[in-house]
């Protein structure tokens, strides 16, 4: 019981994180990505119920992994030089 109730808490943490984020997307008309995202978290919830959870967990590390390159790209891509 209460390995289960720290889980859906640290569960329920990802999830308020992971929608600032799309919300944030979504105000910088990144659509794609906070779609792709969107997407991983219903999978989360739909494979919680089927599997058990350390297969479910799964997706979030895909959000994250997806976030992870959206900053590595927008890094590089700020801090390379600009052609003439």
């Amino acid at each position: 019981l209460f390995f289960s109730v720290i889980y859906f808490f640290i569960t329920g943490l990802l999830f308020s994180y992971f929608e600032s984020v799309v919300r944030k997307m979504f105000m910088d008309k990144n659509r794609i990505l906070a779609f792709l995202i969107i997407i991983l978290l219903v999978l989360h919830i739909v494979y919680a119920f089927e599997y058990n959870m350390r297969s479910a967990i799964r997706y979030f590390y895909y959000a994250f992994f997806i976030l992870l390159m959206r900053y590595l790209y927008v890094q590089i891509k700020k801090n390379l030089p600009k052609l003439k």
